[in-house]
């Protein structure tokens, strides 16, 4: 084995060389890897705002209210705030079957009920399995 050695010492030495380029490689790589996520953090914050600023909400709002309509609101508005933007509550609204810290979402419906009416059942539009709309 000597004599080998002797006569061949580069087969000892090549891989002795890439053992050590490779653990450099590697302990250098793992480095890099703890500081991307705090740069990934951020740049994925400052997206995620960018997006929640240009983000269109609406409401429908029906019932006693006086301008029914459909409303543009923005993410971490309340209900009340909502029958603010139709105009306030008509005379004959029941106040007292609301929820006026509500928060609101997106493509929701609001009907204001009148003194003594019942809040109604909407039963939205869904798409079927097979295609229609029931």
């Amino acid at each position: 084995m000597k004599e080998y050695l002797k006569k061949y010492p580069y087969w000892l030495a090549v891989p002795a060389i890439l053992a050590v380029i490779l653990f450099f490689f590697f302990s250098r790589t793992s480095e890099e890897e703890l500081t991307d996520p705090a740069v990934y953090y951020s740049e994925s914050s400052k997206v995620e705002t960018s997006e929640s600023i240009n983000q269109e909400w609406y409401v429908d709002v029906k019932g006693a209210v006086k301008k029914t309509g459909m409303y543009r609101i923005s993410k971490g508005m309340r209900l009340m705030d909502a029958i603010d933007l139709a105009g306030g509550f008509t005379a004959e609204a029941d106040q007292n079957q609301i929820n006026f810290s509500k928060l609101l979402s997106d493509q929701e419906i609001i009907y204001v009920p009148k003194v003594g009416e019942e809040i109604p059942r909407l039963k939205e539009a869904t798409v079927e399995s097979d295609g229609s709309i029931g």
